[in-house]
């Protein structure tokens, strides 16, 4: 059984207006170009959630059932709408598109199919039938069956919003870790989903006739969430420097790749390649390039606070770069020295420097993406 709150329920409750996009996914994704550009230039548009949500929801009533274009808009929307962990469901080795157009669609049209399919009973309880949870109970099984990546957490925030299409105060709740540890002290597991819309119907019903099942959602996450932040205030202070570094990580978006105009001193005409990575829960720059002389090609390894700040003579840096055999130089600035670790320069070895930026990004597990660039530069030097 569902452990409710003991708090004041309102059936009026709104719950989204002024929250910011959740950053996590969105940035991953338009710093990587993993969705369409289209995507890209309409989010930057959207300023918080309460009008993202009306987007999304417009999305769909007006989807025609065959609009493939629309479809795969809607559900990037929705992923990016539900937090980080919607970022899952994009990673791949091969572009989002393809991997949507091959594994994606067809299954998520019939979770779609379903939801549309389901409309508003006025002579049962909130208008739902409990034949109607079982249909979508079936549609949430087999999308999740079908689609790694996937898990219920999403799939009930897909099925919640296509749902509302037809019934837009009491569509099925959204089933993610935060209402399944709330309500039930235990993780969201497909096995408790019937269950857990039950008792969320139930309690509706008994609270209020004018109480919504989304109005009680909302109310619910808000609760548990609220609890969580006030619980994490009572941590021990190493508890709460691990949070920092996690929060931390969470916004530094790794395995960017970057620009000349990113890295302080370097020029257009030298760099060959360069990323954002992360190292021991830090951020760095990783580049090679190359200068006329006998320094030729070189690959360095550059800490940064921020996107924006280049820190070269770190405690940190010099630590990594011995890992990987390298040493430090001088480099001349303005007319005045000053200390740079480096990797060893190949003067006009640019394989080798290469190579070693090869091994450094699979000791990061980078994407595959990122090790088949640097793969294919390493190829046309043979």
């Amino acid at each position: 059984m569902c452990n409710f709150p003991d708090i004041p329920y309102d059936p009026y409750f709104g719950g989204l207006s002024n929250q910011s996009i959740p950053q996590g996914t969105y940035t991953y994704l338009k710093n990587n170009e993993i969705v369409d550009a289209h995507l890209v230039r309409l989010l930057d548009g959207i300023p918080d959630m309460e009008k993202l949500e009306k987007y999304i929801k417009k999305k769909i009533e007006t989807y025609d059932g065959n609009d493939d274009n629309s479809l795969y808009d809607i559900f990037c929307l929705i992923q990016i709408w539900g937090g980080f962990r919607g970022i899952t469901a994009f990673r791949c080795n091969k572009p989002f598109r393809e991997k949507w157009e091959n594994s994606i669609k067809e299954q998520y049209h019939l979770l779609v199919k379903t939801c549309m399919g389901i409309t508003a009973n006025k002579d049962a309880q909130l208008n739902i039938c409990k034949n109607d949870i079982d249909t979508v109970l079936n549609a949430v099984q087999t999308i999740k069956d079908n689609v790694p990546g996937l898990g219920v957490s999403f799939i009930t925030k897909h099925t919640r919003f296509w749902l509302q299409r037809n019934n837009e105060k009491n569509p099925l709740p959204i089933f993610d870790s935060i209402m399944a540890n709330g309500l039930l002290n235990s993780s969201a597991d497909i096995t408790l989903l019937k269950q857990y819309w039950i008792c969320m119907i139930e309690k509706a019903v008994s609270l209020n006739n004018e109480m919504s099942l989304l109005a009680l959602e909302r109310q619910l996450f808000n609760h548990f969430i609220d609890k969580k932040k006030s619980g994490n205030k009572k941590t021990t202070e190493i508890e709460s420097k691990k949070e920092k570094t996690k929060q931390k990580m969470n916004n530094c978006f790794p395995f960017r790749r970057i620009k000349e105009n990113d890295i302080a001193g370097i020029f257009h005409d030298e760099l060959l390649i360069g990323y954002m990575i992360p190292i021991d829960n830090k951020t760095y720059k990783l580049f090679v390039c190359h200068k006329d002389g006998p320094t030729g090609y070189f690959c360095e390894l550059r800490y940064c606070d921020d996107e924006k700040t280049d820190i070269m003579n770190n405690d940190s840096v010099k630590k990594i770069i011995e890992k990987y055999g390298g040493v430090k130089v001088w480099t001349h600035n303005q007319g005045s020295q000053r200390p740079s670790f480096k990797y060893r320069s190949f003067g006009n070895d640019k394989n080798a420097a290469l190579c070693l930026m090869q091994k450094i990004l699979e000791d990061v597990n980078a994407p595959q993406n990122v090790m088949e660039e640097i793969k294919k530069l390493i190829d046309e030097c043979r």
